[in-house]
């Protein structure tokens, strides 16, 4: 059926392989799908948390071929072969070629929130590739984009530049849009609020990449990852929006955030986060 997908994509002038786009930008579309192998972090247990097969749509809305499942890595694999399989350009092997690739999925796990800031902890086992990753790896893009978990991203790992622009379902954008948008940019990006218009990836007359401000991102530019530290922040009893309004102080303030700095500004009576805050960053 994907091929049937693809066949009908061809015949329809819609572009789905590698190709040059002009001006020496090479765009390489990768496909893929999520294992819970991506995720080898320790998990936040809690009982009110059900297994991610019980909670996230995909698993009631697709149906695979027998042998291919998205409970362990077959599904991965499947996708990540036909990259080999489906006819393409090769990216050129020019120093000064500008290659920028893209998925939906993460190909590293270092492109979200620790489990422990999550509403959902259980979210990073349906949500990356680890043969996504090595061929990003492999390919060594200047730019990755990718999406899925809906939270504005810009880093840089390892000589690689990962950007996500969420668009995010519209009643995000009002609980959760300062975790969502992105900033800054310049010109052909959007101005100061680049979100959630489109987001300039790639600036041909000054063949550089543009910056970005996200929430997330910005915290783990100055902030290690400790992913040992399950210390759910969101944990029965507590109330969401004065938690999301001391992580949101602690970040601004360029402060390590974990439970136990939450509950001290919880203590202090923090007032609860407003919708206007959850909209803006």
């Amino acid at each position: 059926h994907g091929r049937k997908l693809f066949a009908l994509c061809e015949e329809m002038g819609v572009k789905t392989r590698p190709a040059a786009v002009g001006r020496g930008v090479f765009v390489v579309p990768l496909l893929s799908w999520y294992e819970p192998g991506f995720d080898a972090d320790p998990s936040v247990e809690d009982a009110s948390l059900r297994p991610v097969e019980h909670t996230m749509t995909d698993f009631m809305c697709c149906k695979w071929p027998a042998g291919l499942s998205a409970l362990d890595s077959t599904l991965a694999a499947h996708f990540d072969a036909l990259n080999d399989e489906l006819p393409g350009e090769s990216p050129p092997a020019d120093e000064d070629a500008v290659v920028i690739s893209f998925s939906h999925f993460l190909p590293r796990p270092e492109l979200m929130p620790e489990k422990r800031f999550l509403f959902y902890p259980n979210l990073p086992k349906a949500v990356g590739s680890r043969p996504l990753g090595e061929r990003v790896r492999r390919l060594k893009p200047g730019c990755h984009v990718f999406g899925h978990t809906h939270y504005g991203w810009d880093a840089e790992l390892d000589g690689v530049r990962y950007v996500q622009a969420a668009a995010a379902y519209p009643p995000e954008r009002v609980s959760r849009g300062f975790a969502v948008q992105l900033r800054g940019g310049g010109s052909g990006a959007g101005g100061a609020s680049a979100w959630p218009h489109p987001v300039l990836v790639y600036d041909g007359e000054q063949r550089a990449f543009p910056r970005y401000e996200a929430f997330w991102s910005s915290y783990y530019s100055k902030q290690p990852r400790r992913p040992a530290d399950v210390r759910w922040i969101y944990r029965e009893p507590c109330d969401k929006d004065r938690t999301a309004a001391a992580l949101r102080r602690l970040v601004r303030e360029g402060r390590p955030v974990d439970r136990a700095a939450v509950e001290v500004l919880l203590a202090e009576g923090i007032e609860p986060i407003t919708a206007e805050q959850r909209a803006l960053l």
